[in-house]
């Protein structure tokens, strides 16, 4: 199962680098969604911020210098000053940053954030431990892959 997912990998994101911005407060789950992207088998370029006004700044630095935007954005639901959500409505909002992929990441299973986080167009939402390769998060996995390849 794990060997197909990593064909399947390969054949979308044809050994792109995959630029991703990982917006997460606390530096142990963003050590983990490291170790977790690295499974993915893909290369890949991060960049953090840890609230969503850091990354707002980030966004429009690379807007106001003609830098590629992010192909993927992971973000944390509870974080200080703008949170995951608060961060997703903003972008929603922006001609310049409503396209954007993003993935809420989150201790809460709870119905409604997961409702909230989709009205507001989020690409999928996972619930921490990140573990991409197990069979578990397999649906997770998919829907990074599928991200990644479009």
């Amino acid at each position: 199962m794990a060997y197909e997912l990593h064909l399947l990998i390969k054949q979308q994101v044809s050994m792109k680098t995959v630029n991703i911005l990982l917006i997460e407060d606390d530096p142990l789950d963003a050590i983990n969604l490291r170790r977790n992207v690295d499974k993915l088998n893909i290369q890949y370029q991060i960049n953090t911020a840890v609230n969503g006004e850091e990354a707002l700044k980030y966004l429009d630095y690379l807007k106001n210098y003609r830098r590629k935007l992010p192909d993927l954005v992971f973000l944390d639901l509870n974080m200080p000053r703008m949170n995951g959500i608060e961060f997703l409505r903003t972008i929603r909002e922006s001609k310049d940053y409503n396209h954007l992929k993003c993935f809420m990441i989150s201790g809460s299973n709870q119905v409604v954030d997961k409702k909230t986080a989709k009205l507001l167009g989020i690409s999928g939402y996972l619930v921490k431990p990140l573990k991409f390769n197990d069979i578990n998060h397999k649906d997770s996995m998919e829907m990074i892959v599928n991200a990644i390849g479009t």
